[in-house]
């Protein structure tokens, strides 16, 4: 098997094997497959897209791909958040603390600045006193954990994907994170965005990024569910 082939393959629009993406995955990790292949891939991915089986598989192997936590002696559904935090930190020091006081457990993990912003974990350490350090044997004594991620806890492919290759090849698609935060403002704040039509704002933006509106395209690629709230 061959990293080019199936750099190749998704190029194409085809569906990748499970046995490619853990030829991928392990060899990425063990620095076999160099960065210039993976963000060509990478990018291939962005523009064709994964379907369910991809998507599932790629995200069961880089998740084992590093040790992780067991948890399971905690009751009740542990619950986590998307990314380390940092941007803003709206969710990690506000949010967390608050769905915690809920007896809901909340193992969050953080990480320090990306290079575009200030880790959660640094501002931490910033208060006299706070210890951020926490060995992963102690985290089922701890329900609103926010740790700061070490060499005994971690996902190998840590750092070689999100933390590099998306901003120095191109793969993060601006113009569609600027539409889906207007979609959040719709949902959280409606009334202060009950004047922003979704689906003009999201034609006007892509417009103003790459020339046309895309809006159409988007939505039959995501099978008429774009921008649509997901109810059970």
């Amino acid at each position: 098997m061959r990293m080019y082939d199936i750099i190749s393959h998704k190029k194409q629009n085809m569906a990748l094997s499970n046995e490619e993406i853990l030829f991928f995955v392990d060899g990425f990790t063990k620095g076999e497959i160099p960065d210039y292949q993976a963000a060509a891939l990478l990018m291939a991915i962005c523009l064709n897209g994964m379907d369910e089986n991809e998507t599932a598989i790629l995200t069961h192997v880089m998740a084992v791909s590093g040790d992780m936590a067991d948890l399971s002696s905690i009751p009740g559904i542990k619950v986590d958040k998307h990314s380390t935090g940092g941007v803003g930190d709206k969710t990690s020091l506000i949010i967390g603390p608050i769905v915690a006081a809920c007896g809901v457990p909340v193992a969050k993990m953080s990480g320090r600045g990306l290079g575009h912003s200030g880790g959660t974990v640094d501002k931490l350490e910033s208060i006299p006193g706070l210890q951020m350090a926490i060995e992963p044997e102690k985290m089922n004594a701890i329900a609103e954990l926010l740790s700061e991620r070490n060499a005994d806890l971690y996902s190998t492919m840590n750092g070689k994907v999100y933390g590099l290759l998306p901003y120095e090849w191109y793969e993060v698609d601006y113009a569609s994170e600027l539409a889906n935060a207007f979609f959040i403002g719709k949902v959280l704040y409606n009334e202060r965005f009950s004047d922003i039509n979704q689906v003009e704002m999201t034609d006007y933006i892509y417009t103003m990024f790459y020339g046309v509106p895309l809006f159409d395209k988007m939505n039959i690629w995501l099978e008429r569910k774009a921008y649509q709230k997901i109810t059970k």
